[in-house]
């Protein structure tokens, strides 16, 4: 007799389950992949507001007031730069300059006569204070103690503390200038005879003539060997001195501005009377400019391709790419096709008003190029001025295009607003998915409930049929044995 099939001979209960339910997943299964699809999508947002925001950046950098435009860079040349080196801005002018360089601005710097480190101090024991002012500055009193068998370097510590702590722009240091030697070092923080040191004893005490700082009539003294004093007498010699064309410039510091217009002169060597002026020349940075204007193409061709790229139908696969019917953003292309190709307003009279008038071509597919590299090097070389106008004027292309861009790439415009409508639809998404995972959860339970009770009523068949079987072979087997058979 045939067993009553058992469901264990069948695939197991998780399977038969997931077999069953597996029509109900497919809505899942679609909006996976409509999620899927928007987070692409959404990941193509952000990759188009980085390529807006750093196109952005490179136009504001043109239209910006500061001294920096990229689009005016100066250049320097010098005749010998071991001498002084230069920084120049947008203001300054074409042109050649002569410099000589007499004296460098130095620091202020006094020291101490040398003393025997551990020798009795030279100064008696007892209670002093003398005055130290800083250029026009009040003096300011320093106070110090010497005790009984302190020594030379114990004193010099206790009065280079006492500056330090005075709150003045100082630096008192001990000098080991031997084995068993030390001298006390006062050095101003800053250069020029505006910030020279100026010392002065108090009371009856001469202890600024017994460190050597002064002289017997408490004047600057010229420091000389192993003697204290000034290592530069003349106060006057702290200041940097140089002839600019001719003109006598005196100044407190080595950096030297505003002597000409839009150029630093930072000086690093004096020459020797005699020697023949520096050279300095200033023209405009080529260079720079063309490297600026081809970083703006560059970004500029790059939100053109992308746009493009990502707004693709293919009508055989039946395939759109992500920005596909999104006009905003095809009208975006458009736009800044349109300010950047058209005439700007307010160039000065002969002045170039189109780029395609400096050698900067407009494609067919609204790409720009470099068409002439000799046109624009000629009109950069010739007149930068009139370039940058192109950019920078009110109603430049760089005015143009970030008033357009603004909208773009702000904290909550347009393209985080598109985000955010794509970010909706996920949420959506991810609630529609749990409600069905929640239904089919419940519906899960049920057919498992089902398919073990099946399994239950179909084991008890089972046994049934066994012990039929067994009975029908037990009531048989005396028959066949005395030859009958059925």
């Amino acid at each position: 007799m045939a067993g009553i099939s058992s469901i264990n001979t069948h695939p197991s209960i998780d399977t038969l389950v997931s077999q069953f339910l597996a029509p109900d997943r497919r809505p899942i299964q679609e909006l996976e992949q409509t999620k899927s699809d928007l987070k692409k999508k959404e990941s193509v947002f952000n990759d188009l507001k980085t390529k807006l925001k750093e196109f952005n950046d490179k136009v504001e950098e043109f239209i910006t007031i500061s001294v920096n435009n990229k689009l005016k860079a100066k250049k320097a040349d010098i005749s010998n730069s071991k001498y002084f080196t230069v920084e120049t801005t947008d203001e300054a002018k074409n042109g050649v300059n002569s410099i000589f360089i007499q004296n460098l601005a130095s620091y202020d710097a006094a020291v101490s006569n040398r003393l025997e480190k551990e020798d009795v101090s030279v100064i008696s024991p007892g209670s002093y204070q003398f005055s130290i002012s800083i250029g026009s500055d009040e003096f300011t009193s320093i106070s110090f103690n010497v005790e009984e068998n302190d020594t030379n370097e114990t004193v010099l510590n206790k009065i280079a503390d006492a500056i330090n702590n005075s709150g003045l722009k100082l630096n008192a240091n001990i000098i080991n200038d031997t084995t068993s030697s030390v001298r006390l070092s006062i050095k101003s923080e800053e250069t020029g005879s505006e910030n020279a040191i100026n010392l002065k004893n108090e009371g009856d005490n001469d202890i600024l003539n017994i460190l050597g700082f002064l002289d017997t009539n408490g004047e600057r003294k010229e420091a000389s060997g192993t003697n204290g004093g000034f290592v530069i007498l003349n106060q006057d010699d702290l200041n940097a001195k140089i002839k600019v064309d001719g003109i006598d410039i005196v100044s407190q510091s080595n950096r030297i501005e505003n002597v000409i217009k839009g150029v630093i002169i930072n000086l690093h060597s004096s020459q020797q009377d005699g020697e023949t002026p520096l050279r300095l020349t200033i023209s405009t940075d080529v260079d720079t400019v063309k490297k600026e204007i081809k970083e703006f193409i560059d970004k500029y061709n790059e939100i053109i391709n992308y746009i493009t790229e990502k707004s693709k139908i293919d009508i055989e696969s039946n395939k759109r790419g992500y920005l596909a019917g999104e006009p905003t953003y095809s009208q975006l292309k458009f736009k800044l096709r349109w300010l950047i190709s058209g005439p700007v307003e307010g160039v000065k009279e002969g002045n170039p008003s189109l780029l395609s008038e400096i050698g900067i071509k407009m494609n067919k597919d609204g790409t720009l190029k470099i068409s002439d590299d000799e046109k624009l090097t000629e009109a950069i070389e010739n007149n930068n001025e009139a370039v940058s106008d192109l950019f920078n004027l009110e109603n430049g292309i760089g005015n143009r295009v970030n008033n357009l861009l603004e909208s773009f790439v702000r904290t909550g415009g347009i393209v985080d607003t598109s985000k955010k409508m794509i970010s909706q639809r996920i949420d959506n998404i991810d609630k529609r998915i749990d409600s069905i995972e929640q239904h089919l959860r419940i519906k899960e339970e049920d057919l498992r409930r089902k398919f073990i009770n099946l399994q239950k009523t179909l084991s008890m068949l089972n046994s049934q049929q066994a012990i039929i079987s067994k009975s029908m072979f037990n009531y048989m087997t005396p028959y066949s044995s005395q030859g009958y058979f059925y």
